[in-house]
């Protein structure tokens, strides 16, 4: 086994990745996200070695050294070779670190949230939720990617995320999605989005935008289930910007509705 530093070159990462014979199938939405923390700096060295066997082949480093190529930038990198090629077998097989993870071993209290919150703030900010291209090539995150937009927002992120927890005990609403919400809401307008949130966590004025809203969420025979039959959240956000869009306008709803598929498919709403 032979262990070196070096700095990997586009060039270098392309030659390695002609042996790429037998790996998992590429994730172009992973390529994508880890060539623009490389090509913007933020790419941060691990220590993850690149493993390459005795024959030659590629064993693991195919995504990193895929976003080498992409970004066009050479990385330092730790390369390990002439590895017996059947160590591929166990290579990844621990659990990976979330972000989630990364905030308990920050000491952060309410970590879930604050770490559903930044995923969901990033997917918002990144345009995901609004992504109309090849859904295997949308954007997606890097643990890298959500600490800089958690330091960045840290307190932002603290008070939404409080506020979301008074709001949850009377909407059944996402506390990720509330606060999103509430960040997105009170940048365009503090003092309304006091008012609209507000209403929600106290007593709302019959037939409100904040009560027809609350109505929305708490129905839950009527909203779409996300995967492992968890309420979707680009739905909930939907409702709620239209609820907000309504409440800043000054025009009364009877009713929320969003058509999200099918010919009549609506655009995902823009809060105003």
């Amino acid at each position: 086994m032979k262990i070196s530093e070096i700095v990997m070159t586009p060039a270098h990462a392309a030659k390695l990745l002609q042996a790429n014979t037998g790996n998992r199938t590429l994730s172009q939405q992973r390529i994508t996200a880890m060539a623009a923390d490389i090509a913007n700096g933020a790419w941060r060295a691990d220590g993850s070695p690149i493993r390459i066997g005795k024959s030659g082949k590629l064993l693991d480093g195919q995504h990193r050294l895929s976003a080498i190529v992409r970004s066009g930038q050479e990385i330092p990198v730790v390369l390990i070779e002439e590895l017996d090629d059947e160590t591929q077998l166990v290579i990844d097989s621990g659990k990976s670190r979330s972000f989630n993870d990364y905030l308990i071993v920050r000491g952060y209290g309410d970590h879930l949230t604050a770490s559903t919150t930044t995923r969901l703030l990033w997917r918002y900010s990144q345009g995901e939720l609004t992504w109309e291209g090849d859904w295997t090539a949308r954007p997606m995150p890097t643990l890298t990617g959500l600490w800089d937009l958690f330091t960045e927002r840290e307190e932002e992120i603290k008070e939404a995320v409080a506020i979301a927890r008074r709001i949850n005990k009377f909407v059944s609403m996402s506390r990720s999605v509330l606060a999103v919400c509430w960040i997105v809401c009170s940048n365009l307008s503090l003092e309304d989005a006091e008012e609209f949130f507000g209403q929600l966590a106290n007593e709302r004025p019959q037939g409100s935008q904040a009560a027809i809203l609350a109505r929305s969420m708490n129905n839950r025979d009527s909203q779409p289930a996300g995967r492992k039959g968890q309420i979707d959240q680009r739905w909930q956000m939907a409702f709620a910007f239209k609820a907000w869009n309504a409440f800043r306008d000054g025009r009364d709803i009877a009713i929320i509705r969003w058509t999200r598929g099918g010919k009549n498919r609506e655009a995902f709403p823009e809060p105003r």
